[in-house]
């Protein structure tokens, strides 16, 4: 699948129908989408969280869900910076400097990372997925703990 593909599958093409509009409404589009899957996936998450015993099959479909959604999460808040730095007029935002998008009073990028830590209490479920759940927000066999780039083996 080509970036482009992948990109309109993931919520740039309702991004991309905006560029016409002036910078706020654009902003504000993105921001709706991005609000909108974010509940999208905490809707997904409880449901995790009430069945944390469930059946393999339904826990591995709801992981498959969320992590869908949580793709369309994270190219939302890419978009969304790249609108909020493009309407920085008044040059306030730093060059170089990240934005972070804010949801009931925590970053959400850093939430997602532990979002599925809870799962890894089901020792049957994490055996039988063989690999661990935490800090592992897309649900892979290689975690954030585990892979090289985030600790530092490779540059």
């Amino acid at each position: 699948m080509d970036c482009n593909s992948y990109e309109t599958r993931f919520g740039t093409r309702e991004i991309q129908t905006m560029s016409q509009r002036s910078n706020d409404n654009q902003l504000h589009g993105i921001t709706s989408i991005l609000v909108n899957k974010i509940l999208i996936r905490e809707r997904y998450l409880n449901k995790l969280r009430k069945e944390p015993n469930a059946d393999f099959f339904t826990i591995n479909t709801l992981l498959d869900s969320i992590r869908l959604v949580s793709i369309d999460v994270v190219v939302a808040i890419i978009a969304w910076r790249k609108k909020k730095k493009q309407g920085d007029s008044s040059n306030v935002i730093q060059p170089g400097c990240n934005l972070s998008f804010f949801w009931k009073g925590f970053n959400y990028l850093l939430k997602i990372s532990s979002d599925l830590d809870f799962l890894n209490s089901n020792v049957r479920f994490v055996h039988w997925l063989g690999f661990s759940l935490i800090h592992n927000p897309f649900a892979i066999s290689l975690s954030m703990e585990n892979d090289p780039v985030t600790t530092g083996e490779i540059g």
